[in-house]
């Protein structure tokens, strides 16, 4: 996940004192194309994974037949790697699965440290944006349009749209951020 600048203090020296519990990543030689921004973004889906896959083994163990399919999230790396937007039925699957991982983490929550969300910048890519285009945003134009983006997120975990109504919606969005980089966002996303 990527880190304040407090937070990458602390990090350092936790890393300091355990070196063989970290994995540190040299990125200077990433430079084209915004691979450090696509690398970027594919690691928070890679810890996702590893999330689920915690969540699995757990419930492995209490017998449940259940379980949280992660080929969908190595897919969404595939797609952030390769500038692809996910097609809307992939957007499902992966909405569906990233429902189970927040209902299961917020189960196990008190247990372990499971409180991590997916950045809207996954989503973004993963309906059709472009890391350079996200970018490419000020960062108050980023802000508002996650903002706008947390609306239509809020309103679907609160099943007050439908998975499509959310899907048309957040491509609405993203088009709107497109047609108005310069400008306030002013796109109708209802």
């Amino acid at each position: 996940m990527v880190l304040s600048g407090t937070r990458s203090i602390e990090v350092a020296k936790t890393i300091i004192d355990n070196p063989y519990n970290y994995m540190v990543l040299e990125t200077n030689r990433l430079k084209y194309g915004g691979q450090k921004e696509k690398f970027k973004f594919a690691l928070e889906v890679l810890n996702f994974v590893d999330l689920a896959d915690t969540i699995n083994k757990t419930i492995e163990k209490l017998e449940s037949p259940q379980r949280i399919k992660t080929d969908i999230f190595y897919t969404a790396i595939e797609c952030i790697i390769e500038n692809l937007g996910f097609h809307d039925a992939q957007f499902k699957q992966y909405l569906i699965e990233l429902d189970k991982v927040y209902s299961y983490s917020q189960i196990f929550q008190n247990l372990a440290e499971t409180d991590y969300y997916m950045p809207f910048e996954v989503d973004y890519i993963l309906l059709g944006m472009t890391p350079e285009e996200l970018n490419n945003l000020s960062q108050d134009k980023l802000n508002e349009f996650s903002e706008s983006y947390g609306d239509i997120w809020e309103e679907r975990n609160e099943k007050k749209i439908t998975v499509d109504q959310y899907i048309g919606r957040a491509k609405l969005l993203i088009e709107g951020v497109r047609r108005n980089k310069a400008g306030r966002n002013s796109v109708k996303t209802t």
